[in-house]
């Protein structure tokens, strides 16, 4: 009897130690738009490396559920759109009232295309193409944040993601330290908090 309910306890903890990682890796109910759609959170921790001519960058990174359990891998290619790295330390002006109503809005120029695979743990992979935001800000300290915001288009995937569609966004930082090579030939590290909004076989 002691070893039955040993056991019955064990497979229970296992149980509860499953449904709370999916409650912590997907999306709340509230954050679903509809039937049909599937939201999809995840965090990568990697690197980058920036190609000879500097213009490229290649992602490479291992991808973890919210509650930090690993779920596979993500890689991609980030292909710069300026010459001048100096325009990451331009940012946009504060835009124009009013906020609240109809009215003319600031464009603002993506400065990177990006193309990337997310690979989970399952086997089961999301491709997706979009323009990102890139910018650098200075620290006080002599440091530096690169930040990057992809936004991206679904464009198909593999497993129970063959044949989705949708959008995901990558909010990326880096903290560079006070004199790290940042350019052509340049490895740093990075890290992302990625969400996918997907229809198609994972959502139906």
């Amino acid at each position: 009897m002691t070893e039955k309910k040993a056991t019955l306890i064990s497979t229970l903890a296992e149980i509860r130690a499953e449904l709370a990682s999916l409650r912590q890796s997907e999306a709340p109910p509230a954050a679903v738009a509809g039937p049909g759609e599937t939201v999809v959170l995840r965090y990568t921790v990697g690197t980058g490396s920036f190609s000879a001519d500097g213009r490229y960058i290649l992602l490479k990174s291992q991808m973890f559920k919210m509650d930090g359990t690993p779920d596979g891998h993500h890689e991609g290619v980030f292909q710069s759109r300026f010459q001048d790295p100096s325009v990451l330390g331009q940012w946009p002006p504060p835009p124009a009232p009013p906020l609240d109503a109809s009215g003319p809005v600031e464009a603002v120029e993506p400065r990177a295309d990006t193309k990337a695979v997310w690979t989970f743990g399952d086997g089961s992979s999301i491709i997706a193409v979009g323009p990102a935001a890139v910018y650098v800000s200075p620290m006080p300290d002599g440091s530096s944040m690169f930040f990057v915001s992809v936004a991206g288009s679904i464009t198909g995937g593999t497993g129970r993601f063959a044949g989705a569609r949708g959008i995901k966004t990558a909010l990326g930082g880096t903290h560079l330290e006070a004199g790290a090579p940042f350019g052509p030939g340049a490895e740093f590290p990075g890290r992302t908090i990625e969400t996918f909004r997907i229809i198609g076989p994972a959502g139906s």
